[in-house]
């Protein structure tokens, strides 16, 4: 990584890979416009609209944080980086649903490759990046648990249950390995969002035959997803799921209380509580925030006091203040207030609300984005730019479709 200093040797921008692909947003744009104007076209339709929103909504915080001196310049634009990335869509929306269609496929081979990779690891193969090991989970069950899955495992998961390019055996195998793979990460937060979003793909879905055949799968997956979230996380004082959501309500009215080491949904609904009492006593900041403050910042470390936090060593008494690895909509509360925990939300809303429309394939994204809403109270969805990502291209896929109104064959 390269280290940019200006201005003032205290501030430092440091160059990741979402820089280059919010550089190459800005560079390629005028060429899309060029190609097609009508890509910007605000009565395009509500996603173009709440794109447009989102965009206006990210640029007028990062002003008024400067102009109001709540932080600096840089460390604002460092802030604002991820989020910029939105600007990707208009570049996703002016690709023709026929080169969609060729990206799926080539995406398709790209995820069953890193599928066998994954599994490589389970036989000390280690040649995918990131091989994180979930260490508590690994004490329980006595092997290495990877966290390292496919990109899109998610979104393949529910592909299989409405691909026209796959013969049913070759969906029910799709099914069953990414699921699979969701299950050894033993990661309680993504089973949850997954059986969530199955059981909404079994309401919203009008074949009864496979209806059933999905409630009954789905009532198997029951017990046996007990055995993952139903156990402790670690050996060293862990919560159960049950526990876990217990103390959710025991707790709520003492965050003191709440136990930090473990990551538990309690601890994550404590951290965006004393976020939003944060706002609730500040009414200034109620509705937008306290803008586009960075965590590593002076404003940041001579401001804020809070008790509870995602731990991390080298942050301010070795918890983070404002970002947080544990729950998404801590730093947006935060930052952007109600308003901007509106307007991400609608994101979400707006995603689903077109895509149970759909008779294509594009169906799948309402359950989809149905279990990425809850997903979002176990990680930083909105701040990792992998997650981010794949929420511009289909929105920018699905608007494509509404565009050229037409359906995909794959």
């Amino acid at each position: 990584m390269t280290k940019l200093f200006l201005l003032d040797t205290s501030e430092v921008i440091t160059f990741r890979g979402e820089d280059i692909c919010v550089f190459l947003n800005f560079a390629l744009l005028p060429i899309a416009i060029f190609r097609n104007n009508k890509i910007l076209d605000w009565n395009n339709g509500r996603i173009w609209k709440w794109v447009y929103v989102y965009i206006a909504f990210i640029l007028l915080e990062f002003v008024l944080t400067v102009i109001t001196g709540a932080d600096s310049f840089l460390y604002s634009l460092k802030v604002v980086r991820v989020p910029l990335m939105m600007v990707g869509y208009f570049l996703f929306v002016s690709i023709p649903l026929k080169d969609y269609e060729k990206f799926l496929r080539i995406l398709f081979a790209i995820t069953i490759i890193q599928t066998f990779l994954f599994f490589l690891q389970y036989l000390g193969i280690n040649l995918l990046a990131d091989a994180l090991t979930n260490e508590s989970n690994s004490d329980i069950l006595g092997i290495d648990v990877k966290m390292n899955i496919p990109t899109f495992a998610f979104f393949f998961i529910f592909y299989a249950l409405k691909a026209r390019s796959l013969q049913e055996r070759s969906k029910i195998l799709l099914f069953t390995v990414m699921m699979l793979i969701v299950f050894l990460t033993y990661a309680r937060g993504w089973i949850l969002s997954i059986i969530l979003g199955l059981a909404y793909y079994i309401v919203k879905l009008g074949n009864k035959k496979r209806k059933l055949i999905l409630l009954f799968s789905l009532i198997l997956l029951i017990p046996i997803s007990t055995i993952f979230i139903g156990k402790k996380t670690s050996e060293q004082g862990g919560v159960s799921t049950s526990g876990d959501l217990i103390g959710v309500f025991s707790n709520i009215n003492n965050l003191s209380n709440v136990d930090e080491g473990n990551g538990t949904f309690s601890f994550r609904i404590a951290m965006l509580t004393e976020r939003v009492l944060y706002l609730a006593e500040n009414p200034r900041y109620l509705l937008t925030g306290v803008g586009t403050m960075h965590e590593d910042s002076p404003s940041t470390l001579s401001r804020f006091r809070f008790y509870i936090g995602t731990r991390n060593d080298e942050r301010y008494y070795g918890r983070c203040l404002i970002e947080s690895g544990d729950i998404t909509w801590v730093p947006i509360v935060l930052r952007y207030g109600l308003i901007g925990v509106f307007i991400h939300a609608m994101l979400f809303v707006i995603m689903i609300g077109e895509a149970k429309k759909r008779k294509d394939v594009l169906f799948v994204l309402a359950p989809l984005y149905f279990s990425l809403v809850f997903f979002s109270f176990d990680g930083a969805f909105f701040e990792m730019p992998v997650f981010f990502y794949q929420l511009i291209l289909f929105l920018a896929l699905m608007s494509r479709a509404i565009y050229e109104n037409k359906e995909l064959s794959i």
